[in-house]
């Protein structure tokens, strides 16, 4: 389990099914940056034992992209994974009920401090899916977490929101 002691967590839980190193940054970069969606079902495959290892959950969400970055991707791995783990637990998907507010500047290369402050204010549940998310248990996905600070914005906006448990869930971690 990701564990950080420097900084405020959100999250009931943050899990990683792997280090972010050797073969699985090469899938994660091949997945994510060279146009290969098809890798979702074996990567979801390598995040679902620890999936059902936690609490079972109402909803599975993907953290969202800019529409900046999805427009450069075409898609979002996040949310790739998460549709694969969602029918795999026989779960609901929910990729519609968050939305980032605004274009984020890109987390790679940035420290620690500045990973927290891009985040910051960057994520918004929307308004007609309160209803949605209220008393629910959320698996929050994610490819690779590094510092927790985008897993962490999120499950605080979920929790003011009415969301009963946030648990996180991420292919990789960063070394």
């Amino acid at each position: 389990m990701w564990r950080s002691t420097r900084v405020p967590i959100h999250c009931d839980s943050i899990h990683a099914a792997a280090l972010f190193q050797g073969s699985l940054r090469s899938a994660i970069h091949e997945f994510k940056y060279n146009k290969q969606p098809f890798l979702a079902k074996s990567c979801a495959a390598v995040m679902l034992p620890f999936a059902r290892g936690l609490p079972v959950p109402d909803l599975v969400i993907p953290v969202p992209l800019s529409r900046k970055r999805l427009r450069e991707r075409r898609y979002n791995q996040s949310a790739l994974l998460a549709r694969q783990l969602a029918k795999a637990l026989d779960v609901s998907l929910a990729d519609d009920v968050v939305g980032r507010m605004h274009a984020d500047m890109n987390q790679v290369g940035l420290d620690a401090k500045a990973r927290w402050e891009n985040v910051k204010s960057q994520f918004t549940v929307l308004h007609t899916a309160i209803a949605q998310i209220k008393d629910r248990r959320i698996l929050l996905v994610d490819d690779v977490i590094t510092t927790g600070a985008t897993l962490n914005a999120l499950a605080q906006i979920l929790k003011k929101s009415g969301a009963a448990s946030v648990h996180a869930l991420t292919l990789g971690q960063t070394v």
